[in-house]
């Protein structure tokens, strides 16, 4: 096994180092017990607490202060972004924006886990770089833990999950009801509310405070963004409409036209059409079933979160398609449950879907190519 050690430090690979020169790291509480290592013989980067034969660090060990003259490489430890170091503040040895302070502070207080340095990407992201580093790694998505996993999380907030699903399908459902401008309001309301509702279920995924509230966040200064990629993932529905439509639209007009039914060839045509829309549809709602939390969480224009939700969804498109069509299973024994299990199902569901999103665009921890998958977006 090599002596030689990685380390995590503000979103950096550090490395390698000798057994002496990482446990003086460790003294000196410039590594702690969260710090993420790695070394030759370890299947991938874990906290220092994690590894058994690892130096511990002294109890009087306290966090090393950062003392190099302010640039704009320090990032925060909550969004990512980078900042001048100065107007950063240490909280429990990680770097924090001002932004960020009051959910990190809440954090502490009520003991759940601290984000990992380094654990978020820095925004905007430059979405070939994404693609091609989610291409080079690859990633899995097993029907079963996804589910089970989702389960575990309903099942630890049961009420605010189920809350936020309410709230966001009434409220789009009741938007687009509206006389006479239903159809315009419920676009305009579908993208926000969708973004924010996978704000909640993403921050619940990564064990961040999460609030029913949150469900609103999407009408914020980005709202255009949020409706616009609602309505760029329509564009090739309408389009495979109107290629089913046209022939089968023409061979009925032309049927009426000359009395009588319809000519043979309509059904002959027509039948293998629907089927054609009815499959496609299904597999163009699944390619683009990323572009919304691409939109809302890495920022990405509208555009390019439906392209990069369609090609990282091909790489995977199987195992998607099991996915979904397990998710689907659960919506209609939700409908069957006399319409009410729908509020029940929906939490679920996505659970499954903001898991399914990390496991493909989440940093990974990949020993030779920076401690979370690559080096992170600029």
């Amino acid at each position: 096994m090599s002596d030689s050690w990685y380390y995590a430090a503000q979103g950096q690979q550090n490395g390698p180092v000798s057994d002496e020169a990482f446990a003086q790291l460790v003294s000196a509480g410039t590594i702690q017990e969260d710090t993420l290592v790695w070394r030759e013989g370890m299947e991938q980067w874990q906290p220092l607490r994690a590894v058994v034969d690892a130096p511990r660090p002294s109890a009087a060990a306290t966090p090393a202060e950062p003392s190099d003259p302010p640039t704009m490489s320090d990032r925060c430890v909550c969004c990512g972004r980078p900042y001048p170091r100065q107007d950063l503040v240490i909280l429990s040895g990680r770097l924090v924006c001002e932004l960020c302070k009051p959910e990190f502070v809440a954090r502490i207080r009520e003991g759940m886990p601290l984000p990992q340095s380094g654990r978020r990407r820095a925004r905007p992201v430059n979405p070939e770089a994404l693609v091609a580093e989610v291409r080079a790694r690859g990633y899995t998505l097993g029907v079963s833990p996804i589910l089970s996993r989702a389960w575990e999380l309903y099942k630890a907030s049961f009420w605010p999950s189920v809350a936020v699903s309410a709230i966001a399908m009434i409220l789009i459902q009741a938007a687009s009801m509206i006389p006479f401008i239903g159809a315009i309001v419920g676009i305009f309301v579908q993208g926000p509310i969708l973004a924010g509702m996978y704000l909640f279920f993403l921050k619940r995924v990564r064990e961040e405070r999460a609030e029913v509230g949150d469900v609103f966040w999407g009408f914020n200064a980005n709202w255009w963004r949020y409706l616009l990629t609602v309505l760029v993932m329509s564009v090739p529905m309408f389009a495979l409409m109107i290629l089913v439509a046209v022939p089968v639209g023409f061979g009925v007009a032309l049927s009426a036209g000359q009395g009588g039914g319809p000519p043979d060839w309509v059904w002959w045509v027509g039948v293998p059409l629907f089927l054609l829309l009815f499959a496609g549809a299904v597999y163009l709602q699944i390619a683009v079933i990323f572009a919304v939390p691409l939109c809302a969480d890495l920022e990405l224009g509208p555009v390019q979160s439906v392209l990069t939700s369609f090609r990282v969804v091909n790489l995977r498109l199987g195992s998607m398609i099991l996915l979904c069509l397990a998710l689907g299973a659960l919506m209609i024994a939700g409908i069957l449950a006399l319409l009410i299990g729908v509020f029940f199902v929906l939490p679920l569901y996505w659970y499954a879907i903001a898991l399914a999103y990390e496991e493909a665009f989440a940093p990974r921890a990949t020993p030779g190519t920076g401690p979370f998958g690559g080096p992170l977006a600029t």
